[in-house]
C-alpha cells in the first residue's frame, strides 16, 4: 500500500531513542575505529584493482554488520524502553548466522554498484535499507530479509526514497562539517567527527527501524 507519510515523527523518534540510549552509538563507533585502523594498515600497500575491491567489500560489510547490531539495540529499546550493550550483543550473536551473510551480500552489491559509477550502489542501499530491521524485528532469514526489504522499498517507494534522500543529505552535511572540524584541529577534530558519525548512524538506524515497522504494518 502506497502512503504519503509525514516523516518528521520517525526522525524525532530516532533522535529520542539515541538521546535516551546513547549506548546504541557504540557498535558504529567500534566499526569506525576498525575502519580507520584498517585503512592505516593498508594505505602503503598496493592492492591492485581486485584487492581494492575486496577491501571495499570488507569495509562496507563491517558497516552493515554494525548497523545490524545497532538496529537490534534500537529494537530492544523499543520493546523494553531501554537497552544495553549486553542486550544488543546477545541479540546480535543470536542473529549472527543471518547478520553475517546479509552484511557480506549487501557489502558486495554496494561495492559493485559503486564501482559501476556510484548510482547502482546508491540503488542497492535504497532497496536494502529495511533488511536489518526486517531481519531483527520479524526474525526472517537472510534471504527473506533481503526480499522483504526490496518489497517494502518498492511498494512504499515514495516514503522510502524521501527518507533515503533526507538521510543522505544529512550525511553529506555532516561530512562537510567533519572536514572543517578535522582541518581546524586534526586530532581533536577526528575524535569529535568519530562521535558525530556514530551518533548519526545510530540515529539513522533507529529511524529506519521505526519507518520499516510502519511501512510493513508490523504489529507488536
Amino acid at each position: 500500500m502506497r502512503r504519503n507519510l509525514d516523516l518528521a515523527p520517525f526522525i524525532r523518534s530516532g533522535v529520542v531513542t539515541v538521546r535516551r540510549n546513547p549506548i546504541v552509538m557504540v557498535p558504529m563507533l567500534i566499526a569506525i575505529i576498525l575502519l580507520i585502523l584498517f585503512s592505516l594498515v593498508l594505505r602503503s600497500v598496493d592492492l591492485g584493482f581486485a584487492g581494492g575491491f575486496l577491501q571495499m567489500v570488507i569495509m562496507a560489510a563491517l558497516c552493515v554488520y554494525a548497523h545490524g547490531v545497532t538496529v537490534s539495540m534500537a529494537w530492544d529499546a523499543r520493546k523494553r524502553g531501554s537497552t544495553s550493550l549486553n542486550a544488543g550483543a546477545f541479540i546480535a550473536r543470536r542473529a549472527a548466522p543471518r547478520l553475517l551473510p546479509v552484511s557480506l551480500i549487501i557489502g558486495l552489491l554496494f561495492s559493485g554498484g559503486i564501482f559501476l559509477i556510484i548510482v547502482p550502489g546508491l540503488a542497492v542501499l535504497l532497496l536494502t535499507m529495511f533488511t536489518m530491521p526486517s531481519l531483527i524485528a520479524r526474525n526472517l532469514s537472510a534471504y527473506g530479509a533481503l526480499r522483504e526489504s526490496v518489497n517494502v522499498a518498492k511498494n512504499e517507494f515514495r516514503s522510502a526514497m524521501f527518507m533515503f534522500i533526507m538521510l543522505g543529505f544529512a550525511g553529506l552535511m555532516l561530512f562537510m562539517v567533519g572536514v572543517v572540524i578535522t582541518l581546524s584541529s586534526p586530532l581533536l577534530g577526528l575524535l569529535v567527527v568519530m562521535a558525530l558519525w556514530a551518533a548519526f548512524f545510530a540515529t539513522a538506524s533507529a529511524i529506519v527501524l521505526d519507518l520499516y515497522l510502519e511501512l510493513s504494518s508490523y504489529e507488536d
